[in-house]
Order: C-alpha cells, then structure tokens, then sequence
C-alpha cells in the first residue's frame, strides 16, 4: 500500500493481509507532528495497492479527495473507466484488463507500457491520469 501525507517517511510499504492502519503508520515512520490521527481510522484494515492520506489538523480533506478525482487506478479500473483515458478505446482498455488478469498488478504507472499497443507517445497521453 502506498502510504503519504502526514508521516515521517512516506511510500510504499509492505503489509500482510489483516495489517491495520496504524501498523501501516508505525512502518511508514510514524505519524509526524502536524499529523491528525483522530482523521483516520487506525483499526482500518489495509489493502494491497490502497493509498491512504494521513491529514494535517485542521487539513480539510475533502480537498484532497477532489484533487485524485479523475484519476484512474489502473489496477482496479473497468474496462468502461479505463475508456475514459486519452486514446484508450476498448479493444486497449480490454488489453489492459487482460494483461491485468494475466500477469498480475501494476506496481508503477510506467508498467501500462508493457501491455501490447502502448508505448511511449500512448503513456504520455495517459500518464497525468492514471495511479497503482
């Protein structure tokens, strides 16, 4: 899962099934100084490809969930939301769907370009509104 925002060393970090949030925490550094834990639900438990945002007191969090709307995960997109990118039609975004199924998740962004048909000129047209 991928952890930010309000912790000393944000990123990707490994957790087993049945991790909760503040183990995630704890293995991303810790909360830092300005960070609201009373925001999150620490008892949550994590999922492999999450992201989770740990806020700042008094961060209105709303705004941060409107800034990754209109991102696609392309780990867990349908076929209909993958269309939605640029120059993604269906018979690539059930290409993407396949290799998904095939080959196991995403872990970067620039791994989409190993699914067949997108290279570099495709995955920059992409590339502002896809994550993991």
């Amino acid at each position: 899962m991928y952890i930010c925002g309000h912790v000393n060393s944000p990123g990707v970090v490994k957790c087993l099934k049945g991790t909760r949030l503040y183990e995630a925490v704890a293995m991303a550094g810790g909360a830092d100084d300005l960070a609201d834990m009373s925001a999150v639900n620490l008892a949550a438990l994590v999922a492999d490809g999450e992201r989770i945002y740990i806020p700042a007191y008094g961060e209105d969090i709303s705004v941060i969930e409107e800034q990754t709307e209109g991102i696609v995960n392309i780990n867990k997109a349908t076929e209909s939301e993958l269309m939605t990118l640029p120059g993604i039609g269906s018979s690539r975004a059930a290409d993407i769907v396949r290799y998904r199924t095939d080959n196991g998740r995403f872990h970067t962004i620039e791994d989409i370009m190993k699914v067949s048909g997108i290279k570099e000129a495709a995955f920059n047209k992409i590339k502002n509104y896809i994550c993991v």
